[in-house]
């Protein structure tokens, strides 16, 4: 049979069906299919035994989907937080600013740093502390943050890196239920990029007004 036609017996039989509800055998009382009826579901039979490969065909692309959306599912990249070191800083009243880097990138750039906390009068010791994690150290920011700590500054680390899952744009400061927080590069990239250091300057001043040395 041609599509045409098999389309045509299709919607015939369709409208025979719907038809033959309000045409039922008057002598049977409704108890008995009307001729209309009978008719309505040979031509409706005799299409699905024609169009068996159409369904088959159906079949055989939903399972194909089925099977795309799972492999899209399973092989999606999941990113987990890396399990962080938990303790808590002890800090005196005073302290407000919290700042991070890692040991290795400070031991080589400690007077860039020491010029940038100046600059802001930041004193380790008196409001500001310094605190360094190795290498491969992951903190846990939350618990590590004294309860005093207003801001924090992080160099050259990334937010899995101190267990924040959130997006992060470099010397922006980001408020938290508890401080606001930036990001900005690591002190080694600071030192050979002007670009950096005039970003972060601009984020410093605007956060220390009252304390920035202009």
């Amino acid at each position: 049979m041609s599509n045409w036609v098999q389309i045509t017996n299709f919607v015939a039989a369709l409208l025979c069906i719907h038809a033959s509800k309000a045409h039922r055998s008057v002598t049977l009382q409704g108890k008995a299919l009307s001729v209309l009826q009978i008719y309505g579901f040979l031509i409706y039979f005799t299409w699905l035994y024609h169009n068996k490969g159409l369904f088959n065909y159906i079949s055989v692309i939903l399972k194909k989907q089925t099977f795309i959306l799972n492999s899209y599912f399973i092989n999606s990249e999941v990113f987990i937080i890396p399990e962080a070191m938990h303790h808590r800083l002890e800090a005196s009243d005073e302290l407000e600013v919290l700042v991070l880097a890692r040991r290795k990138d400070y031991d080589s750039q400690n007077q860039l740093l020491d010029n940038i906390l100046k600059a802001v009068s930041l004193i380790p010791g008196e409001n500001a502390v310094l605190h360094f994690l190795g290498d491969h150290e992951n903190i846990n920011i939350a618990e590590l943050c004294p309860d005093t700590v207003d801001k924090v500054i992080c160099f050259g680390l990334k937010p899995s890196e101190i267990a924040m899952n959130a997006g992060f744009h470099a010397n922006q400061f980001y408020k938290t239920e508890s401080f606001s927080i930036l990001l900005t590069h690591s002190l080694n990239q600071l030192d050979g990029n002007t670009r950096f250091k005039k970003a972060l300057w601009a984020a410093l001043q605007e956060a220390f007004k009252s304390q920035a040395r202009f």
